[in-house]
C-alpha cells in the first residue's frame, strides 16, 4: 500500500511539472510572440526630420544595403504617406505602376519593393497609437497585392533574394497582418519562409543567422516551441570566435574569405543578434550572459570603432559605399544599441538624435584584418592594409568595381565626420589617401582579390596607451614599397622607403583626396583644407589641385543612375622619383597630418617639424614626439636608444616599453 501511494504521489507530482513546464512554455511563446510584435512596430525615428532622413537613406525601400533598406521599416508611415501608397496603387493590376517587375538586378531588385510597402503598410497597421492603427482603409490594397505575390512569386537569380530577402519580408507580414491573408496566401507565404534554411556546411556567419531568423518567424507563425528554441541555438552558436568566416579573436569580423567586413556584414551581424536577444528576452529561450558579453565587446572593442560624428568610416564599410551609407549605417548601428538595451545589455558610447557619440578613444589595431582606427577626443582616423593572410577588397554583383587600392595604405582622417560622404563616384581611385600607386594612366584593374594579394606576410600594428603604429610590405602590382604610420593624440606621420617599381607609369603617394572647404590655403609642401594641415616632411616633390571631379554611382552599384555626379575635391599627392623607383635605392616619402587648428599647427610646422623622424629607411621606421620613441624594425637593428634582434614595433615612453614582433618578410 505504501508503495501504491509512493508511486500516486510521484505520478501527481510529475503531471505538475510537466503542467507546469507546458504552461512555461505557453507563457513563453506569447511572450515571444508579444516581444517580435513590439520590435517589428517600434518607431526609432524621434523627430519629422529623422523619420524622412530614415526614408531617403533607406532610398524608399529600394536600398540596395540591407541595414539601410531596413531603416525604412524602423519608422512609421505617416498618414499622408499611406495616401500616396494608395493612391499610385493600380486595384486592377493589383501592384504598383512604378516599380519594374522585370527587374532582375542582383543587388537592387525591384519587386522586392511590393512587398516592403506591403511591411511598412503592416507597421503602422500593427502599431497602438498610430492613427492607421487598425484600420480597414487598407484592406483593398492588402488583399490584392498579397494575392499578386501569391500568384506570380517573382524570383531573383540571386539566392540571396530567394533565401533571405523575401523571406523576412514574408516572415513580417505573417507576423503583423495574418488576418489580412486569405488562406492560399498565408500557405504560400509559410512556402517562401521555408526556402530560408539552416545547412550549416554551407552557411556561416550573418547569412546563417539571417535564415534562421526568418524561419525563427516560421515557428512563431506555427506555434512550435521546438522549431524556436533549435533555430536561437543556431543564431547563438555564431556568437563566438571563429577560425574561419565571422567573429575573429581580436573582435574584428570576416566573411568570404578572410576580408574585413565590419559595415557590410559584421554590421548586419551586430544588429540581427541584438534584435533577437532583445525578441527572445524573459523568455525560456534568452541569449546567454556569455553571448550577451561577446555581442557587447564586439561593439566595445570592435564594430563601435568604425563611428566618427554621425558617419560609418568609409574604409569600414566593404564593398557598401552606396549614396548616405555613412549616415545610414550609423543610425542602424545606433537602432542595434537600443535593441540591445532592451535585452539588457550595454555598450560604450551613447545614441541620441540619430547619432552615435561618445566611445572609446586612442588606438586599437586588428591584427587578423590589418587594419587600425586611431580616435582622439577631435577627430578619427583609419588605416587599412593587407598581407598575404588578407584579402584587401570585394567586387560582387557589380559593386565596388574601383576598390583594387582600397587596402594598400588607405589612411582616412576625420573631423566632422562627413570629410567623404558620398564622394564615392568622384574619388581619383589611383589616389587614396595614404595609398602608393603606379599609374599607368589605364581603368583601375578590375581583378578578383584572391588573384591579387600582398605578396608579403610583413604586415602588423601596435597600440600602447595613446600611441598607434602600423606597418605594411607593399609587394603588388608591379610596385614595392615599405610603408608605415604612426598616430599621436594630435598628429599622424606617415613615412615610405624603398619605393620601387618594374612597371609602366608614375608612382605616386597621395596624402588627401576629399571635399574642398572655403577654409582651403596652400603652398610649397603645405596645405590646409578645413580643420586640417599637410605637411611634407622631406621635401618630396608635392602636388595640390583643387576644382570639380567628376563620376557615376553606377560603377558603386549598378542599378544606380549612370548620371554625372559633380564635386569639388581637394587632392594633395607625392609625385616619386622615376629613377628612383626604377633603382635598387628606391624613393621615400615623409608627412605628416595635423587634424584640429590645421592653418596655424602647418605654419608651425613649417618652419619647424614638431616630430622628430629618427629614420626612414628599408630598415627602420622611427619617430619621436613629445617624449614617446615609437620605432619599427623590418630587420634587426637600433634607433633611438631602442635595439631589436628581429622584426618588430616598440613604443617606448621613458621606462615604459611596449614590443610586439612583425612576420618576416
Amino acid at each position: 500500500m505504501k508503495k501504491l501511494i509512493s508511486a500516486l504521489c510521484f505520478l501527481a507530482l510529475a503531471a505538475t511539472v510537466c503542467t507546469s513546464a507546458a504552461m512555461d512554455e505557453r507563457e513563453g511563446m506569447a511572450r515571444l510572440r508579444k516581444n517580435l510584435i513590439e520590435a517589428l512596430t517600434e518607431d526609432f525615428a524621434d523627430s519629422e526630420a529623422l523619420h524622412e532622413e530614415f526614408f531617403r537613406l533607406s532610398d524608399y525601400g529600394y536600398a540596395n544595403d540591407a541595414v539601410m533598406n531596413q531603416l525604412y521599416l524602423e519608422t512609421a508611415l505617416t498618414e499622408q504617406e499611406y495616401a500616396d501608397m494608395e493612391k499610385s496603387f493600380s486595384p486592377s493590376a493589383a501592384r504598383w505602376p512604378d516599380i519594374d517587375y522585370t527587374d532582375t538586378n542582383r543587388g537592387c531588385w525591384e519587386p522586392a519593393l511590393h512587398l516592403s510597402r506591403l511591411c511598412a503598410m503592416a507597421k503602422a497597421y500593427s502599431t497602438p497609437g498610430h492613427p492607421l492603427y487598425k484600420s480597414g482603409r487598407m484592406d483593398i490594397v492588402f488583399r490584392r497585392a498579397l494575392l499578386w505575390w501569391d500568384v506570380h512569386d517573382p524570383a531573383n537569380p540571386n539566392w540571396w533574394w530567394t533565401e533571405i530577402g523575401i523571406p523576412r519580408r514574408a516572415g513580417i507580414l505573417l507576423t503583423l497582418v495574418p488576418d489580412k491573408m486569405e488562406p492560399e496566401v498565408k500557405d504560400k507565404f509559410m512556402a517562401v519562409l521555408s526556402r530560408s534554411v539552416t545547412d550549416t556546411d554551407r552557411l556561416t556567419g550573418q547569412n546563417l543567422v539571417w535564415e534562421a531568423g526568418n524561419l525563427i518567424m516560421k515557428a512563431v507563425a506555427e506555434n512550435d516551441s521546438e522549431s524556436v528554441a533549435r533555430l536561437k541555438d543556431i543564431i547563438e552558436s555564431q556568437v563566438r570566435f571563429s577560425a574561419g568566416e565571422g567573429l575573429q579573436e581580436d573582435w574584428s569580423f570576416h566573411l568570404h574569405g578572410p576580408m574585413l567586413q565590419f559595415g557590410n556584414y559584421g554590421l548586419a551581424f551586430f544588429d540581427s543578434i541584438a534584435f533577437w536577444m532583445r525578441v527572445m528576452h524573459g523568455t525560456p529561450w534568452e541569449f546567454s550572459p556569455e553571448s550577451k558579453r561577446i555581442l557587447a565587446g564586439f561593439a566595445d572593442n570592435g564594430l563601435g570603432w568604425c563611428f566618427w560624428n554621425g558617419y560609418m568610416d568609409p574604409s569600414m564599410r566593404g564593398r557598401h559605399l552606396f549614396p548616405g551609407s555613412g549616415r545610414g549605417k550609423d543610425i542602424a548601428f545606433g537602432i542595434a544599441r537600443v535593441n540591445l538595451a532592451k535585452a539588457g545589455v550595454k555598450i560604450a558610447g551613447r545614441y541620441a538624435g540619430g547619432r552615435n557619440v561618445g566611445g572609446k578613444r586612442g588606438g586599437r589595431y586588428f591584427p587578423k584584418s590589418d587594419c587600425g582606427i586611431y580616435r582622439s577626443g577631435k577627430w578619427y582616423a583609419s588605416i587599412r592594409m593587407q598581407s598575404e593572410r588578407t584579402l584587401g577588397y570585394e567586387m560582387t554583383n557589380g559593386e565596388n568595381m574601383n576598390g583594387f587600392y582600397s587596402a594598400d595604405g588607405t589612411l582616412l582622417t576625420l573631423v566632422k565626420g562627413d570629410e567623404y560622404d558620398d564622394i564615392f563616384p568622384c574619388w581619383d581611385w589611383r589616389k587614396l589617401p595614404g595609398t602608393t600607386v603606379r599609374d599607368n594612366g589605364e581603368p583601375t584593374p578590375r581583378i578578383d582579390p584572391t588573384k591579387a594579394k600582398n605578396a608579403t606576410a610583413h604586415v602588423g600594428g601596435l597600440a600602447g596607451g595613446k600611441v598607434l603604429a602600423s606597418t605594411m610590405v607593399l609587394d603588388r602590382d608591379s610596385l614595392y614599397a615599405v610603408k608605415s604610420a604612426f598616430f599621436f593624440k594630435d598628429l599622424i606621420v606617415n613615412l615610405g622607403a624603398g619605393i620601387r617599381s618594374s612597371g609602366k607609369g608614375d608612382v605616386t603617394t597621395s596624402v588627401e583626396q576629399n571635399y574642398l572647404t572655403d577654409k582651403f590655403m596652400s603652398r610649397s609642401g603645405i596645405a590646409v583644407n578645413g580643420d586640417t594641415g599637410y605637411f611634407v616632411a622631406d621635401g618630396s616633390s608635392c602636388q595640390v589641385t583643387t576644382g570639380a571631379q567628376s563620376g557615376s554611382w553606377s560603377v558603386m552599384d549598378p542599378a544606380l543612375a549612370d548620371t554625372a555626379v559633380v564635386r569639388d575635391i581637394f587632392k594633395m599627392w607625392i609625385r616619386h622619383d622615376s629613377e628612383k623607383v626604377r633603382s635598387n635605392e628606391g624613393d621615400t616619402y615623409a608627412y605628416m597630418i595635423l587634424p584640429t587648428r590645421g592653418l596655424s599647427r602647418a605654419l608651425k610646422a613649417e618652419k619647424k617639424s614638431p616630430c622628430a623622424i629618427l629614420c626612414n629607411t628599408e630598415a627602420c621606421q622611427a619617430v619621436r614626439y613629445r617624449g614617446t620613441t615609437v620605432a619599427i624594425f623590418h630587420e634587426a637593428g637600433s634607433v633611438g636608444g631602442i635595439t631589436a634582434d628581429g622584426p618588430c614595433i616598440v613604443i617606448k615612453r621613458f621606462l615604459s616599453e611596449k614590443r610586439e614582433q612583425l612576420p618576416g618578410r
